[in-house]
């Protein structure tokens, strides 16, 4: 079974798979440790409910539908 969760880095203005994770606080977690040697725009997209999430360099995020 796939991870309900997968983790994107916006990179020369698309989007690239860098991982999966099974929470979102999972997903937050590997988000920050990647953001500290690649800072920059993150998103998390739920299988579940479709929702995206952007995070830019850390804990602040918001909610796109």
């Amino acid at each position: 079974m796939l991870a309900p969760l997968d983790i994107f880095k916006l990179q020369d203005g698309t989007y690239v798979w860098k991982g999966a994770a099974e929470s979102f606080e999972l997903a937050k977690s590997k988000v920050q440790q990647l953001a500290t040697n690649a800072p920059g725009e993150y998103m998390i997209f739920s299988h579940t409910t479709q929702n995206k999430t952007l995070i830019f360099d850390g804990p602040t995020h918001r909610k796109l539908q």
